[in-house]
C-alpha cells in the first residue's frame, strides 16, 4: 500500500494514515493491524455523526488498556492520489459483540459518536431567547455544544423568515435546536423543513427545499466497476469510474396509504387562540400547494422535480379532516411577539418530511476524499440514472419516474484496509413527468420473450405519450373519483 500512497490508480483504495484510540490517561493504541471494517454513518434526520468498528483481538486489548467507553477514536484517510485527507475525531461510548472464534482471538465492535453529542447529554441550558432561529442556533452551538478541545464549524445556516420567542426550560441543546427546527419557515422559499445534522466536513442548518435548489454535485450511471491489474503502476483519468455506481435496490416507493394517514396530501389544523378565544380552521392540500405553475416563481416552495407526485385533481388531497390537529396559540404571549404561526409550519412539515422519502433508493460508489465537489455529503444533489427493466431494450434506457434529481439523505462511509466505498441512500419529493390522468391506454401484447405491458397517456392526459402500438382500452377510472369539497388555505397563501 506505500507504494500507492500519492497515485490515483483504481477506485475504491484508501490510504489510512492513522487510526488510534486513546484511553483516559493518555495511552495511545495503533488500530490498523486489528480492525476488520469501519463504518461511519452521516444522515441528515440525525443531528450527529455515529459509527462503529469491528476489532478482531487476540491479545485482550480491552482488559489490558482498561476500555471503558470513555475513549477517544482518531480517524485520518484519504483517496491516494487526492491531496485533502478527512481528518475526524470521536468519542466510543459502547463496547458490544464480544464473541471468541478461536481459541485466543476474539471479535468486537466499538461504537462511537461525535464528541458534541456526548456533550449534549450533559449539557443544560436555562436562558429567554427572542430572535431568528439562525441566530439562536448560532448561539447555541458556540456557547453549549461546540466541544473547544477539537472544535467544529457551523457551515451553513439557513435565513428564515420569523423570529421565535422560547424560554428554554433547562433542554439539552440539541433538543432546543430540533424544537426551533419544527418552527423554521424558509425566508426564500416557503418551505418549512429546516434541519439540523452533522458531515464528515461540520454542521448545517438548511431546509430541505434551499439543498433542493442547489446545484447538482453529481451524475450517477450503472456500469460494472473495472477489473485493474495491481502490477499496473500508470496514473489514470479515473473521474468517470467515480460516476458509477456497483448495484441499487429501490426501496418501498409511492406508498398512498402510509402517506393519507400520515398528513402528506391533506390535512385540517385547528388554532384556538389562548387570549382572545378565536378558533380558526386551516386546510391543506398538498396539490395547491405544489402546483406546477408556481414552482419556479421567487417566493414559493422548492422541490427536486418539476412534477408532483399526485396527478392534477387527486381525490386524496380532498381528505383533510381524516388528519385533523389541534394547536394553541398565545396573541402577544412575550412583548412584541405575535403568536407561535403553527398554521404557517405545522402541516406543511409533515407533509414535506413524508414525501422527501417518497422515492428512495440505495446505492454502492466508489469513496473520494477530493474535497468540495468531489467528497460526498448528506445534503448533497445528484442525478442518478437507473435502467428501465423490459423486454427487447436494445440500449441503455432510463426509468421515467425512478431517473432524475435526488439528495443524498444518509450515507455509510465502509472503510477497510484497502477499500472504501459509500453507500448512499438518495430519496426525492417529486417526479421528473407528471402522472397521467385520465384516458390511460394499456399495450398487453405478447413479444417474443413475454408480454408487454405499456402505459401512455392520451393527449389530454398529461405526460409523455408512448409510441403508438395494438392496444387494448383500459377503464376510464376518473369516472369514478369523486370530487371533495376544497377546504380555506387563505392563511396559508
Amino acid at each position: 500500500m506505500a507504494d500507492n500512497q500519492n497515485k490515483l490508480e483504481q477506485v475504491n483504495s484508501v490510504d489510512i494514515d492513522k487510526l488510534t484510540i486513546t484511553t483516559q490517561d493518555g495511552t495511545e493504541f495503533d488500530l490498523r493491524s486489528v480492525f476488520g471494517v469501519i463504518n461511519i454513518f452521516e444522515d441528515i434526520f440525525s443531528n450527529t455523526l455515529s459509527g462503529n468498528i469491528l476489532i478482531t483481538d487476540g491479545s485482550n486489548f480491552v482488559s489490558r488498556f482498561a476500555i471503558s467507553g470513555r475513549e477517544r477514536l482518531h480517524i485520518r484517510w484519504r483517496t491516494p492520489g487526492r491531496e485533502s485527507f478527512t481528518d475526524m475525531t470521536f468519542q466510543v461510548y459502547k463496547i458490544s459483540g464480544r464473541s471468541p472464534v478461536l481459541e485466543r482471538v476474539k471479535f468486537y465492535t466499538f461504537h462511537f459518536t461525535s464528541l458534541e453529542g456526548i456533550k449534549d447529554t450533559i449539557t443544560r441550558i436555562d436562558q429567554y431567547y427572542n430572535a431568528p432561529i439562525g441566530k439562536i442556533v448560532e448561539d447555541v452551538f458556540n456557547n453549549y455544544l461546540r466541544n473547544e478541545d477539537i472544535p467544529k464549524e457551523l457551515i451553513d445556516i439557513g435565513r428564515t423568515r420569523d423570529n421565535v420567542a422560547v424560554t428554554v426550560p433547562g433542554w439539552n441543546p440539541l433538543k432546543l435546536i430540533n424544537w426551533l427546527c419544527k418552527r423554521g419557515v424558509s425566508e426564500t422559499y416557503r418551505n418549512s423543513d429546516y434541519f439540523f445534522y452533522e458531515t464528515i466536513n461540520g454542521f448545517h442548518l438548511m431546509s430541505l427545499g434551499s439543498l433542493a435548489h442547489r446545484p447538482v454535485v453529481k451524475e450517477y450511471i450503472q456500469s460494472t466497476m473495472p477489473v485493474r491489474s495491481t502490477e499496473d503502476r500508470r496514473v489514470r483519468e479515473l473521474d468517470t469510474e467515480f460516476r458509477t455506481y456497483e448495484d441499487f435496490t429501490v426501496h418501498d416507493s409511492f406508498n398512498t396509504f402510509q402517506h393519507t394517514q400520515n398528513a402528506s396530501f391533506a390535512s385540517r389544523l385547528i388554532t384556538h387562540d389562548l387570549v382572545t378565544k378565536k378558533i380558526e380552521e386551516h386546510t391543506y392540500d398538498y396539490l395547491k400547494r405544489t402546483d406546477i405553475n408556481n414552482y419556479h416563481k421567487p417566493g414559493n416552495q422548492s422541490h427536486m422535480e418539476p412534477y408532483p407526485m399526485l396527478a392534477e385533481g387527486d381525490m386524496l388531497t380532498k381528505q383533510a379532516k381524516i388528519n385533523t390537529f389541534f394547536y394553541p396559540k398565545h396573541k402577544n404571549l412575550h412583548n412584541g411577539f405575535k403568536n407561535n404561526h403553527a398554521e404557517d409550519w405545522l402541516q406543511e412539515r409533515k407533509s414535506n418530511l413524508n414525501l422527501m422519502g417518497h422515492v428512495k433508493l440505495s446505492l454502492t460508489v466508489p469513496g473520494d476524499t477530493g474535497g468540495p465537489g468531489r467528497s460526498r455529503e448528506v445534503g448533497d444533489v445528484v442525478i442518478v440514472q437507473c435502467p428501465s427493466i423490459e423486454f427487447d431494450q436494445p440500449e441503455f434506457e432510463a426509468d421515467p419516474y425512478l431517473k432524475g434529481k435526488y439528495m443524498i439523505t444518509a450515507i455509510r462511509h465502509m472503510i477497510s484496509l484497502d477499500d472504501y466505498k459509500l453507500k448512499l441512500e438518495v430519496s426525492k419529493d417529486s417526479l421528473p413527468s407528471p402522472i397521467p390522468t385520465k384516458n390511460v391506454e394499456a399495450d398487453v401484447t405478447p413479444s417474443s420473450k413475454g408480454y408487454r405491458n405499456e402505459v401512455s397517456a392520451a393527449p389530454d392526459g398529461g405526460g409523455p405519450p408512448a409510441p403508438r402500438r395494438k392496444r387494448r382500452r383500459g377503464p376510464d377510472w376518473s369516472a369514478n373519483v369523486a370530487e371533495g369539497q376544497e377546504g380555506d388555505d387563505d392563511a396559508l397563501d
